[in-house]
């Protein structure tokens, strides 16, 4: 592709992918629904998969969405924990 319609570099990480983990993590874990907890877990996997199958992304850009997804998660629960002084689970 011509430099002026593709960037290569554009695509990693894959934010799709780590959007959706995170959205996956709080349905999974959030929900008393069974169906909606079985939902959130299939989620994030479904849109790695699309990435990866739709040529849009490689492997590594969803493991690198899902690091600094989890990352950030890490990250917001320790500014939580800070904040209000509860201990957060390991």
């Amino acid at each position: 592709y011509p430099a002026s319609v593709a960037n290569w570099y554009a695509a990693m990480p894959s934010l799709h992918v780590g959007w959706t983990l995170l959205m996956g993590i709080a349905l999974a874990t959030r929900s008393r629904n069974r169906l909606v907890r079985a939902f959130g877990i299939v989620l994030p996997v479904a849109m790695s998969a699309a990435t990866v199958l739709t040529a849009n992304h490689y492997l590594a850009d969803g493991l690198a969405g899902t690091m600094v997804a989890l990352a950030g998660l890490a990250f917001a629960r320790q500014l939580r924990a800070d904040k209000t002084g509860e201990r957060t689970r390991a």
